[in-house]
């Protein structure tokens, strides 16, 4: 509901607060495609909220919302680097036991 003096509504607070904390949700269970989504869900209540006036604090649960959420996904960013990282270590590995295994020794020492 739009009220007509250019104030943003607590139904409208609350519509965003709860996008918010689905977002949450679903950064922390994994599930990106579901917070890109709900990006765009948060993007579209936003642009129909510019040019309207918020109390101030409306917005404190949806701030604390998004801080976590940024942290919750730096979290799993980082996690996926860790994997990818451990995964590149084993396949550079698995090279050298390849090399090894068809190579003869003397030629390790020479080249070493």
């Amino acid at each position: 509901m739009v009220l007509a003096s250019g104030h943003v509504s607590a139904e409208e607070i609350t519509e965003l607060e709860r996008v918010s904390s689905a977002q949450l949700d679903a950064a922390r269970a994994g599930h990106f495609e579901e917070v890109r989504s709900l990006l765009g869900t948060r993007q579209h209540l936003f642009e129909r909220l510019r040019g309207r006036t918020v109390r101030p604090g409306d917005l404190e649960p949806v701030l604390a919302c998004d801080a976590e959420t940024i942290m919750v996904l730096r979290a799993q960013i980082r996690r996926v680097e860790e994997a990818l990282a451990r995964l590149d270590a084993g396949g550079r590995a698995l090279v050298g036991y390849a090399v090894r295994a068809v190579t003869s020794p003397g030629f390790f020492d020479d080249v070493g």
